[in-house]
């Protein structure tokens, strides 16, 4: 009973004050609609897109050489790095200088904090966001529904080329680390070469496998020619008639056979063909062989890796999967005039409740006694 009471009350002031109440809601709409006709109409325009992955600019995933899979969208690292470009002071400047955001914001750029006015307005209007399915979206509001698009498709064509950038100069220190170690590798085949060319010089070695076979296969011949000669030489030393030219011959023979094989085969021979000569050297120029062919191969496979290098750098590469580019608003994003003067209505109505109930409970209360208490 008591709190019908109570509400009867509180109806019953409201009842008495209704016209102040009633007056001061209509002023606070008529205030509203008024200011809110005079607020400039915002259109926003949006663009979103995924973080692309780093393999599409890695040359071991575009020239196959590696087995693993090629990731197309980026993970969170990717994300990470795309929302800080996007929210980058670098980024913002460069907006504010393509479009004399200065000018159209009406700043003056000889102030001493126009800067930090122009970056403040501009942080109200530019805003980034990365969505529940892992997309970023960019979004620019601006009186000019058409400079809104601009803008942030500018801004994402921004964003990809820093990205792009960064991985860029990382390719470029990689291909400079590879163009010293080719110089390098190749100072290094140089020297190499010369030795090897003096070493089969020396040694006469040119070519190990022909020449060890054909040197057995001749110093064989020779012996075994040199053992039949001697043979028959004996033979026909043993005959009671023996036939001189014969024997001078065959004689003839051994010497000159005898020579050939001290030729092949004695270390101080001038010929520079030699069985020991080769023995001498087919190790030493053995290894070198195997050394060169070393540093054939390294260096081979440092410009390979230098020439998919430069590729990857000359590729038209993206870092950044496009969804929906930024398009001319055609319905403004703000102001919402009715939400302004409904929620003015609504805090008049509330304002002018309190300040009745207030008045009405506290009529009878001699302010000046309390005051001079």
């Amino acid at each position: 009973m008591e709190k019908n009471e109570n509400l009867i009350s509180i109806i019953a002031i409201l009842y008495r004050w209704k016209a102040p109440i009633l007056r001061l809601t209509v002023l606070a709409a008529a205030i509203s609609i008024i200011v809110s006709l005079f607020l400039p109409n915002y259109y926003s325009s949006t663009t979103t897109f995924y973080a692309a992955s780093t393999d599409l600019a890695k040359p071991e995933m575009i020239f196959g050489g590696t087995t693993k899979a090629m990731e197309y969208y980026g993970g969170d690292a990717d994300i990470d790095r795309m929302l800080t470009i996007a929210e980058s002071h670098e980024l913002k400047d460069f907006l504010i200088d393509s479009f004399n955001l200065m000018k159209h914001y009406d700043i003056d750029s000889t102030a001493q904090n126009a800067s930090f006015k122009i970056m403040e307005h501009l942080g109200k209007l530019y805003t980034v966001q990365k969505t529940k399915f892992d997309a970023i979206q960019l979004t620019v509001e601006d009186k000019s529904p058409k400079l809104a698009a601009t803008m942030v498709n500018a801004a994402r064509k921004r964003i990809n080329d820093v990205a792009l950038n960064l991985i860029r100069k990382n390719q470029m220190n990689v291909l400079r680390s590879y163009q010293t170690s080719m110089l390098e590798k190749q100072k290094e085949l140089n020297q190499l070469d010369d030795s090897l060319i003096m070493s089969r010089k020396r040694f006469g070695i040119y070519n190990i496998e022909a020449q060890s076979e054909l040197m057995g296969t001749t110093i064989a011949k020779k012996e075994t020619s040199l053992t039949g000669n001697k043979g028959r030489l004996k033979i026909y030393q043993e005959l009671s008639s023996p036939n001189t030219d014969t024997i001078m011959n065959l004689k003839a023979n051994i010497r000159g056979l005898e020579d050939e094989i001290n030729m092949l085969t004695d270390l101080r021979s001038p010929s520079s063909f030699t069985l020991a000569k080769f023995n001498n050297g087919v190790s030493k120029v053995e290894i070198l062989q195997q050394l060169h062919l070393q540093a054939r191969n390294r260096l081979s496979y440092d410009l390979e890796r230098f020439n998919q290098l430069q590729n990857t750098l000359e590729a038209d590469i993206t870092s950044l999967i496009l969804i929906e580019t930024g398009q001319v608003p055609i319905v403004k994003s703000r102001p919402r005039r009715s939400l302004i003067v409904i929620a003015s209505i609504l805090a008049a109505l509330l304002l002018g409740t309190i300040t009745a109930l207030l008045l009405d409970n506290y009529r009878n209360v001699n302010w000046k006694e309390l005051l001079n208490a």
